[in-house]
């Protein structure tokens, strides 16, 4: 529901800022940031209270050596889970345009350069009726030109995102040592320097799972006897 009514607010600024897509990236981002949310399950397996929320972050700017002319993205959303004192990540790249309607050169050079992380990427295409998301394959199947298939980004996030059906778990953003780092096909793990522009961050904490852990035990029972 936050996803909908949030990209919906976003689509709201295309009239103010149509000229430049980092600008409305900026603004979609700062309408989906929301703090800390409580929500009670009734599960016995995942019952408890979920914390999630969502912030957003700029890090760089462009010129040369920006970052789409060097790895053919100009952000990431990631998703994060945190549970008993653990962090697991996982991240998909995206490419934005603006108002994308015919074939498109450039952006037909980004996906090539983006098929090292097949699977965790996505091109958004901001119009004044909504927010579309687009695989890179239709895309480098089109040579640049727009695909039939098309999804909505709140769709994208809220469904397949979220439920782990696109993204990896293996490729992660060092935002201080400004790094991109992912598990390449002979299973090494590889980093490039990568300064990224944007980066939007979906946050879950997961509750206690063992329900016992603060109890003080007053005697252990032999289990030989």
């Amino acid at each position: 529901m936050h996803l909908d009514s949030s990209i919906a607010r976003g689509l709201r600024g295309y009239e103010s800022a149509f000229e430049d897509e980092d600008v409305l990236t900026g603004y979609l981002f700062g309408q989906m940031k929301i703090e800390e949310q409580n929500v009670i399950v009734d599960n016995v397996e995942i019952g408890g209270t979920w914390k999630w929320s969502i912030d957003y972050k700029k890090f760089g700017g462009r010129g040369k050596g920006a970052t789409e002319s060097i790895i053919g993205a100009d952000g990431i959303f990631e998703l994060s889970l945190y549970k008993d004192n653990e962090e697991i990540k996982k991240s998909l790249l995206f490419q934005s345009k603006l108002d994308w309607r015919n074939k498109d050169e450039k952006l037909y050079v980004q996906s090539s350069k983006l098929v090292t992380w097949l699977g965790a990427v996505v091109i958004i295409n901001y119009t004044q009726e909504q927010i579309e998301t687009y695989s890179i394959n239709g895309v480098l199947a089109n040579q640049g030109r727009k695909p039939t298939e098309m999804k909505p980004l709140n769709t994208l996030l809220g469904e397949d995102f979220i439920n782990c059906l696109i993204g990896d778990t293996d490729l992660k953003y060092d935002a201080f040592a400004k790094k991109l780092i992912w598990l390449d096909k002979n299973n090494d793990i590889v980093a490039t320097k990568f300064n990224i522009n944007r980066r939007l961050k979906i946050k879950v904490v997961a509750p206690k799972r063992v329900p016992y852990q603060d109890v003080n035990i007053e005697k252990i029972i032999d289990n030989k006897t």
